[in-house]
């Protein structure tokens, strides 16, 4: 028997949810910044803001607007909060804020819009992932418009993806800007695509993955590594498959990534694993051989974050699937042992 404070589930309390996503912790742990998303029903739409919770309790909303706001991103010292937005227009751009809150300073302005924020270690510069075209659409709306329903003559076999639609005209390229503002500054280039990257903790190199050329594409993907200002472009892994989300150890002695155990070139859903790898070139070890239980991933055009290392570097954490649960876990460098 239900009471009289229950009632069955209506449109509107469907209408009424809200969803907190994309939790990040400030560097001094005192704060947590997430994004709130709710359904403007006027509009029939999305609206997303980002919101800053006190760990000891209460929470503020940081942005505000009709539009949606997402990926915030602390800056290494804690002054600066970066996120994404749309609200200037269709493509989502890169805007920071001070930390203690005011107003918002867009940092891009790109034709197809910036990707989340990797702050440098110093805070003064920010690296993304941008989307660059074959050809760059027309400036005219009625010609773009027309632009967008061109015939294309597709010559990978992976062509399209899932709420992406056609990939292979373009390009996802690394930038980065200055905090203090500027033309953001295109660092890898090629018919390739180059996603998921990472400081150095010293800041002179970036880490980041990229998939193989051939018939397979983006199937199969390695760890490269650059300069931070674009040069010395070296592959750093042959044997992980799929490798991706590499993250540096506090050293920069080693990298520490995602991947399955060979390079094969299907589709399916092997076992992901941790592996380690010897920044300055080696053979990567895999670090959670002996475990039976896969690191999750996000499903593209999203990236999952890089294992976690502990501040001495002597574990990395990363989260789990179990038995249709997810966990965090901890794998020790010194022998591999995986605990949950």
């Amino acid at each position: 028997m239900t009471s009289p404070m229950q009632h069955p589930v209506t449109p509107q309390d469907l209408l009424n949810i809200k969803t907190v996503t994309d939790v990040q912790l400030s560097p001094d742990g005192r704060r947590a910044a997430y994004v709130l998303t709710e359904i403007d029903t006027a509009k029939d739409e999305y609206r997303s803001a980002i919101w800053v919770a006190h760990t000891q309790g209460g929470a503020t909303q940081f942005t505000a607007g009709t539009k949606q706001d997402s990926a915030p991103r602390w800056s290494p010292d804690g002054r600066w909060l970066a996120f994404l937005s749309n609200r200037a227009g269709d493509r989502a751009q890169l805007y920071v804020m001070p930390a203690d809150g005011g107003e918002a300073r867009v940092l891009t302005s790109l034709d197809n819009g910036a990707g989340p924020a990797v702050w440098s270690p110093d805070s003064q510069h920010i690296l993304f992932a941008a989307r660059v075209m074959q050809e760059p659409p027309p400036a005219d709306p009625a010609a773009r418009a027309r632009w967008t329903q061109r015939p294309r003559r597709v010559t990978r076999a992976q062509y399209k993806a899932d709420g992406q639609g056609f990939t292979f005209d373009g390009w996802s390229h690394l930038f980065v800007v200055p905090l203090a503002g500027g033309n953001a500054r295109q660092l890898t280039s090629g018919a390739m695509d180059n996603g998921a990257p990472g400081w150095s903790p010293d800041g002179q190199q970036i880490a980041f993955s990229r998939p193989r050329a051939g018939i397979t594409d983006y199937s199969l993907s390695d760890i490269w590594t650059m300069n931070a200002d674009g040069g010395g472009v070296t592959p750093i892994t042959e044997v992980v498959g799929r490798a991706t989300s590499p993250s540096w150890s506090p050293d920069g002695a080693s990298i520490a990534c995602y991947g399955t155990d060979e390079q094969e070139a299907g589709l399916g859903d092997p076992l992901i694993r941790v592996w380690i790898i010897p920044a300055a070139g080696g053979a990567p070890r895999r670090l959670t051989e002996h475990y039976d239980r896969g690191a999750v991933l996000l499903p593209p055009p999203a990236t999952a974050f890089g294992p976690v290392w502990s501040a001495d570097g002597a574990s990395v954490l990363f989260i789990s699937a179990d038995s249709g649960n997810t966990q965090l876990v901890r794998a020790a460098l010194a022998d591999g042992r995986v605990e949950p």
